[in-house]
């Protein structure tokens, strides 16, 4: 249950249509408790071992096989087209022998790190659909429009 004042109508309202993220709702207003429709079923909730058991990696071939209309399934499918894809179970993969150097993995990391610490406004400025950059984005996956169990994720892309 929700803490008074703090209805769906008024979380979707602030997060999406306001444009704070979910990180904005963690930041200003912490709340303590959240609708039941926010929380993930047990048995759909991703885990630390869940991760390490089933996250699913693909080396940098994948991406040379033949046609791009079959690249998200390239990535996905470590290739092999006719095979399961597991990405779309855990909705990411992690690519392998891709050359990126530990330092610039972790410069990246920290970019995005630094990102998400810049205030609220100047996040909006990078909102999907009206960045500023050609390039990069920020999103939110809290989409309840589309979702029966909603997420709580920003993304900057």
């Amino acid at each position: 249950m929700a803490p008074i004042g703090l209805t769906d109508v008024a979380i979707t309202d602030f997060v999406v249509n306001q444009r704070h993220g979910v990180i904005g709702l963690v930041d200003v207003i912490s709340p303590k408790t959240l609708p039941s429709c926010y929380i993930q079923l047990p048995e759909k909730r991703v885990t630390t071992e869940r991760l390490i058991m089933e996250a699913p990696t693909t080396g940098k071939g994948a991406l040379s096989a033949p046609g791009p209309e079959n690249l998200g399934l390239n990535l996905c499918c470590g290739g092999d087209l006719r095979g399961r894809c597991d990405c779309a179970t855990l909705g990411f993969i992690q690519i392998v022998n891709h050359g990126v150097s530990v330092d610039e993995q972790n410069e990246l990391r920290a970019a995005g790190r630094g990102f998400f610490d810049l205030p609220t406004e100047e996040k909006k400025r990078y909102w999907e659909g009206s960045s500023v950059s050609e390039t990069a984005w920020y999103m939110t996956s809290f989409n309840p429009y589309k979702e029966a169990k909603l997420e709580w994720r920003d993304s900057q892309v």
